[in-house]
Formats: C-alpha cells, structure tokens, sequence
C-alpha cells in the first residue's frame, strides 16, 4: 500500500513525498492539524516575552570547507539590559536583551554563549555585539 502526499512551496512547485502505511505518517499528520497555529508575525509580541525560546539563522562558515550553511540556533530570551545599545556614536540608542545560545558541539560551540541583541521586528534582531 502506497499513497503520496505533496508539499506546495510558494503555490508554484511541488515535490511528492512517497509515504507507506508503516511510515506513521498519519499520526503525525493528525497531531499538525490539530495543532493551534501560531499567530501571523504581526500579532507575535516584539521583543518576546522573558524567558521565551526563539530560534534564529545564522550564517556559518565551515572552517575547514570555507564554505556557509545556515543554521537555526535556538535561544532564550533574557532580561532586557538597563543601558540599552548605542548606535551611530551613540545618537540612538535602541532597546537592548541578553539572549543565550544553546550550546551546539556539533558547530564548535559546546556551551552556551549569551549576547545582547535588539529586536527590531518579530521576525528581525541585531546582534549588538556586532553591529
């Protein structure tokens, strides 16, 4: 018994996935439709609430392959710093949170690593320490 479900990205191209009934496919299927969606990025509170876990991309580069893969990197959310960051010689300054990687070993960063960032939007940070 085989049966196929398709994936649609931006309602132009689609890839079949070939499923079985063995596959526990349907279950899963089952439980993301049942699931609340999350609410448009414009509804999402910016900055997130303390002590939320938020994932951002970052671009990687493999040391011994020079070449950049993105990753997601998950992050929680921590306290907003008093002193905000300053920008443009400190002619602005933007509203600032601590927020502290996970450890990822597998990239060679085997502990946890906190930064200051801004959130500029709900789908928009700047790394602080970078800018």
């Amino acid at each position: 018994e085989q049966w196929v479900a398709v994936a649609v990205r931006d309602d132009a191209s689609e890839e079949p996935y070939f499923l079985n009934a063995a596959s526990g496919m349907d279950a899963m299927i089952d439980a993301f439709r049942a699931a609340p969606a999350p609410p448009p990025p414009a509804e999402r509170p910016c900055p997130p609430a303390v002590g939320s876990w938020i994932e951002v991309l970052w671009e990687v580069l493999d040391q011994e392959t020079d070449e950049a893969k993105d990753v997601w990197w998950r992050a929680k959310v921590g306290a907003e710093k008093s002193e905000g960051h300053s920008l443009d010689g400190g002619e602005v300054v933007v509203r600032a949170w601590t927020l502290s990687y996970v450890g990822r070993p597998e990239l060679s960063e085997p502990d946890a690593v906190d930064a200051s960032v801004a959130f500029l939007s709900p789908r928009a940070l700047l790394d602080a320490e970078s800018d």
